[in-house]
Parts: C-alpha cells; sequence; structure tokens
C-alpha cells in the first residue's frame, strides 16, 4: 500500500503513514477536540457574572488554547487539500466551510425575522445584519463566533494562493510570513488596527491566527507527529514540561491583542497536540471503548456552530439546575451534540449534513 492511500473521513485528510498509526492520530486529534470544545463552550456561554466555578474560569476559559489548537489540526488535516493538484478536493474543503458559514446565519435569521413578526420585539432583525455577517462574520444578532470559520476560508484560500504561486519555495515563505505575522503582533501594529476597525471586525484576527494555520502545515509537511511515535516518553516529558513551564511563566512579554496573539499561545497548542498524538487506542482490544471515542468525537465542528443558540435556547432550563455550574458546560455540550447526531441522521445524504459536523 502507498503512503498517503488511506483518508481519515472526520478531518477529510491523509497521515503519511501505516493503517494503526493512521488510527492513533485520529482518535487521539479527535478526543483533543473534543475536549476543546469545552473551552469554548466555557470561553462563549460563561463569566465571572455567572460563575463562579474554579474550574470553568481557571482552567478552562484563560488558557485560550481552544482556538489556536483547532488552527493548527484544521491545517495539519487539510494539508494534502492544500498542496493537491485536484481543483475538486479543494472545491470540497471550501464547500464544507461556506455551508455552515452561510447556512446558520440564514437559519438564524428566519428565525429571528419569524419571532419579531409574531411580535418578540427583542429579535428585530434585518436583512442587512445578515449580508454584513456574510461579508465579515461579525453582524449584531448574528452568531458572533463565526468569526473563526471566516478566517478560517480566508486563510484556506491565501495558503492556496502562496502554493499555486510560489511552488518551490513555499514553505521559506510560509515561514517569513510567520515572522511577518509575529512582528506586526509585538510592535503593536495588529492591535492599532483592531482598535482602528473599533473591535467589530474579524481582520485583525486574521493575523494572529496565521502562526497556528502555518504551524500545522508545516507539523505535517514534516511529518513530525509520526516521527514523535517513535519517542514517545522523551515527547511526553518534554512537551509537559514545556507546558507547565510556558503556561505558569511570563516566558514572553505580555503585549495587546485581539485574544489570540503572541508566540505564547502556539507553544502551548503545539505541546497539547503532542501530547494527545501519542495516544495509541488501535492496540486497545476493547472495541467499545474504541467505537465510542471515534463516534463520540464526530461532531466537534457542529457543537461549535450550535453551542451558543443552544445555551440562549435552552437558558431557562439550565437557569433551573444552576446557571454557571460544571453541570450546565456540560449539557451545553449534550444538547449540542444530542442536534448534530440527529441533524446527520436527518441530512447524512446530502450536503446539509455539514451544518452538523
Amino acid at each position: 500500500m502507498k503512503k498517503n492511500d488511506k483518508k481519515l473521513k472526520t478531518f477529510e485528510k491523509e497521515v503519511k503513514n501505516n493503517k494503526s498509526e493512521t488510527k492513533k492520530i485520529y482518535l487521539g486529534l479527535s478526543t483533543l477536540k473534543s475536549i476543546l470544545a469545552l473551552g469554548v463552550i466555557s470561553s462563549h456561554c460563561f463569566n465571572r457574572s455567572s460563575t463562579n466555578n474554579k474550574f470553568i474560569l481557571n482552567l478552562m476559559s484563560p488558557i485560550k488554547i481552544h482556538v489556536p489548537s483547532f488552527v493548527i489540526m484544521s491545517f495539519y488535516f487539510t494539508h494534502n487539500t492544500l498542496v493537491s493538484k485536484d481543483i475538486n478536493i479543494k472545491y470540497k474543503r471550501f464547500e464544507r466551510l461556506l455551508i455552515p458559514y452561510i447556512g446558520w446565519p440564514f437559519i438564524t435569521f428566519i428565525m429571528k425575522y419569524t419571532l419579531y413578526f409574531i411580535g418578540k420585539k427583542e429579535y428585530y432583525i434585518t436583512f442587512k445584519n445578515l449580508i454584513y455577517q456574510i461579508i465579515l462574520a461579525k453582524a449584531h444578532n448574528m452568531p458572533f463566533h463565526f468569526w473563526f470559520l471566516f478566517v478560517l476560508i480566508f486563510l484556506n484560500f491565501l495558503f492556496i494562493i502562496i502554493l499555486i504561486t510560489i511552488k518551490n519555495y513555499y514553505l521559506l515563505f510560509l515561514q517569513l510570513l510567520m515572522i511577518f505575522s509575529y512582528f506586526t503582533q509585538y510592535s503593536g501594529l495588529n492591535y492599532k488596527l483592531y482598535i482602528f476597525v473599533k473591535k467589530n471586525h474579524s481582520i485583525s484576527r486574521i493575523n494572529e491566527l496565521i502562526p497556528f494555520g502555518i504551524t500545522g502545515f508545516i507539523i505535517h509537511e514534516l511529518n513530525i507527529l509520526n516521527k514523535l511515535g517513535s519517542h514517545k516518553l522523551n515527547t511526553f516529558i518534554i512537551s509537559l514540561i514545556i507546558y507547565i513551564f510556558i503556561g505558569n511563566y511570563s516566558v514572553f512579554s505580555d503585549f495587546k491583542g485581539d485574544n489570540y496573539h503572541g508566540i505564547k499561545l502556539n507553544v502551548l497548542s503545539i505541546c497539547i497536540i503532542f501530547l494527545f498524538s501519542l495516544f495509541s487506542f488501535e492496540k486497545n482490544k476493547n472495541k467499545y471503548l474504541f467505537n465510542f471515542i471515534r463516534i463520540f468525537t464526530n461532531y466537534t465542528g457542529g457543537i461549535f456552530y450550535l453551542h451558543q443558540a443552544i445555551h440562549n435556547y435552552f437558558e431557562e432550563f439550565i437557569i433551573i439546575i444552576k446557571k454557571g455550574n460544571l453541570l450546565s458546560l456540560f449539557l451545553i455540550y449534550f444538547f449540542s451534540y444530542i442536534t448534530c447526531f440527529l441533524g446527520t441522521m436527518i441530512f447524512g445524504k446530502t450536503k446539509a449534513k455539514y451544518l452538523f459536523s
């Protein structure tokens, strides 16, 4: 069997290794994505006025490695799509991103306009909101967290342009682009852009997320995860030490930014990804555990799309069980998961399934 012949369906990407190692990386990083999804829910649905739970406030929200880690993993698994000469493969990638990016704001617009039409004035929304959301992903009364998809779509397009125009030196160019991104961040130029656009656009975050996308692409290009699999103990110890040290000390000087700035988050995210890439499930004889992990981690994308809406629409129920506690966090995840599961069952044979996966 030639390398890169085995496709990972969930991530749509291939890993340069054999079948068993493909499963290891697939399940290990899938598990990480599910855990980080709790961090996304925590940062979007809870704050210091709604909870005093130390797990939620001190472990999940402040670290903010969920978005950087998602970007790194996204470009790790999208590497072969980006370098492929087959335009249909690239088209399917954008299709997978654009359907939820446009679909959910459109659904949100219909739902809120309907509620406003029947007398719920607090749901007032205009068609201009929908257009503005599609253009910049920051419209009022729209899914504010979809700026992530906006940036992801832009970066995928940027990478494809770079790979087409700079065929022989694209790795060098990407490294220079990463250096330039950090220069604009540490010099304060990116933050000035953030202030200039009055914090209402996703533009400045493109620059902050560029290094994460490049990191994921290079990790795949150099086959780093598979190489680390041959040095599990050393990788585990070193990654853990670096994560603890960087996470607890100001190794990199603090500066102003738009949430995901600086080298620190990149280092922390890389360490976490390295640690979870070491998890081996393919040798586990318990097929039930194997299948549970595989199935349970299928809907991370859909949970990201839906969690804010689930939180808002189930808010009254969550208040009954003391909104802001740890149970509330898992309930939002649970309701999002069930919605994605049902949505995939109903629309699984159509492209609408991308709204839930």
